[in-house]
């Protein structure tokens, strides 16, 4: 059998390396700008394997995260420069060279490793994604578990610790870079995944690719395979160049026997102040990466959209046909149709059957909304990571992945409600006539939840933060609204109208009860009129005047939804 040929055989030269070289360079953090990294001067040269070692809190993150252009939006530039090839970073020229493996690994979980990968290829513009996945998925030995789910809490067979970085770095490697940055490849793997790891990074070097990384506590046969070697220590270099030569160069005596060279360089170089070192790096690297400069897509806005549609439908196509979502709605439903049976279709009707109808009417929209605001929640806080690795990569605009993401969950999620209701609708015996409007203002109302609870959760990342606020808008809403005291203080009035379930109730009510008459229980009036049914709480406008404003309350969360998603992801 003839063996696939490598990426390197796929092209006709060698990758052309891009070397990087930084000089006195001094970073701080924070408002005052406490330094981080202290003048420090050296580089990856293209074709080298270059090791940056330390203990925690040295600074070896922030120097690449420096280096890649991607700065923890505390972290600032105070001396000293850093240059490609000798020259000064330009986002038109590096962006596209530079590789960046980060310490987590954003992926998709839903996705398997071949889809993870060919739809990389597809948003950097590669002509055959498909083609470019199966040469990656050889080339790091992935070919076995490539149809498996990269894995999470709701998938059963996952891919292992080890296979899930060669993925992240496979992902970035689609780029054919000239740099690749990656920051502690090996932490939390195991010797036999680590030293694979470490293998892909030796074949990247002899390709001619610039390769920096930061590693925690390599073996002696990974420390003498570096090209290169840079110790850090609370910021400063304490020793730059051959590897072979650390020892003899910082150490006042050779390794005890047995104790590996890395561990000995490391415990040489700590002092007492490793702890405070720790504390100024986790200050320094906590927060959101910030976009210094970020590069334009490969592909145009239309061809970014169709790709991530496609990909978010099969990312999330599980959360959105979840059996135990689909049971809970389907018995509400079901038990709402068993409850309100024949009450709509009662003759003669009475003012007792429109007080019933008025209930389910009620009920509807309202569990809807509290539903699909649950749910929309979770939507921008599940992708965050990925969204904001991606977005740093300049892979895609954030406006295409916003209208991709939640034109998925509105083309399935949104739609189950009008659909679903339609077990009650006839079992209650309501208008089959009106059955249109009926299902229109559904989805109306639920597409306000779904847009408010995603403004709520692109603007407030922490679930349980998000999960407090939605109950507190909704809880506040309808109590102002007038469903439960009609005397409502003048000033809290306007908060009300935030309620969109009061114009979807009121459109429903306004749908059933659209020129129909009805008896008093008592038997001494004759009829009931339209205008006396309808409550007065509720806006005495149109019912197309109701659902113009429940269409404008979802495109306006949908603005800010877009607006904090953007914040967010920076």
């Amino acid at each position: 059998m003839c063996r696939p040929a490598s990426l390197a055989e796929q092209k006709q030269e060698q990758t052309a390396g891009l070397s990087v070289q930084w000089q006195d360079l001094t970073v701080g953090v924070g408002p005052k700008r406490v330094p981080v990294l202290r003048n420090l001067t050296g580089g990856a040269s293209a074709g080298a394997l270059t090791a940056v070692l330390g203990p925690s809190g040295s600074g070896k993150s922030t120097l690449l995260g420096t280096v890649s252009a991607r700065f923890p939006s505390q972290l600032r530039v105070l001396r000293g420069s850093v240059r490609y090839d000798g020259e000064a970073w330009d986002r038109s020229r590096h962006k596209r060279r530079v590789a960046f493996v980060e310490q987590e690994d954003a992926l998709l979980k839903d996705l398997t490793v071949r889809q993870t990968l060919t739809f990389a290829a597809a948003l950097r513009g590669e002509p055959d994604p498909a083609a470019r996945a199966s040469l990656m998925l050889h080339e790091l030995n992935l070919d076995k578990c490539a149809d498996q789910a990269i894995g999470g809490a709701n998938i059963r067979r996952e891919i292992s610790g080890g296979q899930r970085r060669r993925v992240s770095i496979g992902h970035e490697l689609l780029l054919d870079p000239g740099l690749v940055l990656l920051d502690e490849p090996t932490s939390g793997l195991d010797s036999h995944a680590a030293a694979k790891i470490f293998r892909i990074l030796k074949d990247l070097s002899t390709r001619g690719v610039a390769v920096l990384a930061t590693l925690h506590q390599p073996t002696d046969a990974m420390f003498l395979g570096f090209d290169s070697l840079l110790l850090l220590r609370d910021g400063e270099a304490s020793y730059a160049g051959d590897p072979q030569n650390a020892v003899a160069a910082i150490a006042p005596k050779p390794p005890p026997k047995g104790m590996p060279i890395a561990d000995y360089l490391m415990e040489v170089i700590c002092g007492d102040d490793a702890k405070q070192a720790t504390a100024r790096e986790a200050a320094a690297t906590t927060g959101t990466i910030s976009i210094s400069e970020e590069a334009g897509p490969a592909l145009p806005w239309l061809s970014q959209f169709i790709i991530l549609l496609k990909r978010c439908f099969l990312a999330h196509r599980l959360d959105l046909v979840d059996p135990m979502l689909l049971a809970n709605m389907f018995s509400v439903m079901l038990l709402s149709a068993t409850l309100w049976s024949g009450q709509g279709s009662k003759r003669p009707r009475t003012e007792t059957s429109v007080r019933d109808i008025s209930g389910l009417l009620f009920l509807s929209p309202v569990y809807w909304a509290f539903q699909l605001m649950i749910l929309a929640l979770y939507t921008f806080p599940a992708d965050r990571v990925v969204v904001t690795k991606e977005r740093a990569a300049g892979l895609y605009s954030i406006s295409a992945y916003f209208l991709a993401r939640t034109s998925v969950d509105t083309l399935t999620i949104v739609l189950m409600s009008p659909l679903l209701s339609l077990i009650y609708y006839f079992a209650a015996g309501l208008r089959p006539s009106e059955v249109g409007w009926h299902l229109l203002t559904l989805f109306l109302n639920s597409l306000c939840a779904h847009s408010a609870g995603l403004c709520i959760g692109a603007w407030i990342m922490n679930l349980k933060r998000a999960t407090t606020l939605q109950t507190v808008f909704m809880l506040a809403t309808m109590m102002c609204g007038g469903f439960y005291v009609r005397g409502v203080p003048v000033w809290l009035k306007w908060f009300g109208d935030l309620s969109f379930t009061r114009y979807a109730y009121g459109a429903l009510l306004k749908i059933e009860y659209k020129g129909a008459h009805y008896d008093c229980a008592a038997g001494r009036c004759t009829v009931l009129r339209e205008s006396a049914l309808i409550d007065a709480r509720i806006r005495r406008s149109s019912v197309g005047a109701d659902l113009a404003v429940l269409a404008g309350f979802a495109v306006a969360f949908r603005l800010l939804a877009f607006f904090g998603l953007k914040r967010n992801t920076h």
